[in-house]
Parts: structure tokens; sequence; C-alpha cells
């Protein structure tokens, strides 16, 4: 059980959170907020933006014990296989630059701060 929930001393309390977010779970496999042109799911990513659960119920599906087996009994294997591999990617992505690159990277993007700055104190 994840310790948000075992923080709960009262065994229905817990209960009724673990029930919540299993609930929680279901609701954003079935309609993944990815997909823009749903209404469900652009409302569903506004809510996610404004409780700051924007990757809880995303891959790696690891948010509850039970939540890759929800994901797959769900959507299927196959999707779920597909959403890990995204995520795979786009986390490896970050890490295929050096620290040499990550730094010229980074004195770049301060040169471009600057120059914006100058700018617009000269206007």
């Amino acid at each position: 059980m994840p310790s948000y929930i075992a923080n709960y001393r009262d065994k229905d309390t817990q209960l009724l959170v673990l029930f919540h977010d299993i609930k929680r779970l279901e609701l954003h496999i079935a309609y993944p907020y990815s997909d823009k042109d749903c209404e469900v799911s652009q409302a569903l990513s506004s809510l996610a933006n404004l409780t700051g659960l924007t990757k809880k119920y995303r891959a790696p599906f690891n948010a509850l014990p039970c939540h890759r087996e929800i994901a797959i009994e769900i959507q299927g294997e196959k999707w779920v296989l597909e959403r890990e591999e995204q995520e795979e990617r786009s986390v490896g992505w970050h890490q295929r630059f050096t620290d040499a690159e990550r730094k010229a990277r980074k004195e770049a993007e301060q040169k471009k701060r600057e120059a914006k700055i100058r700018f617009l104190r000269d206007l």
C-alpha cells in the first residue's frame, strides 16, 4: 500500500482513498488525455494540471501496485507496451547528452536570455 494511504490510521478511510485512486486510474486509462479531440480527455487534462497529478496516472503505470494490471485489463497489453515504450524514449532523450553538451546548451540559453534582456532594455 502506498505511503500516502498508509498515513491514514483508520482502515475505512484507507479503503476509501484506495477505492478513489483505483477509480481515477480506471478513468484516466479509459480516456487517456493525450487525445486532444475528446472533450473528456481535455477535461481530465485540465483537472490534472490544476491538481498537479499530470504524471501520476500515466506510463510507466506504477502509481499503485495494481496500476499496470488495471491498464492491461482496460486497454490491452499492446496499448500498455506502446505507452511504456513512449515513456522510455522520452526519458532517454534527456540522458543522451554528455555533460559538455549540457553545459554548452545552458551557456547558449544564457546568452539568448541576456540578448533578449538587452533588447528589451534598449526599447
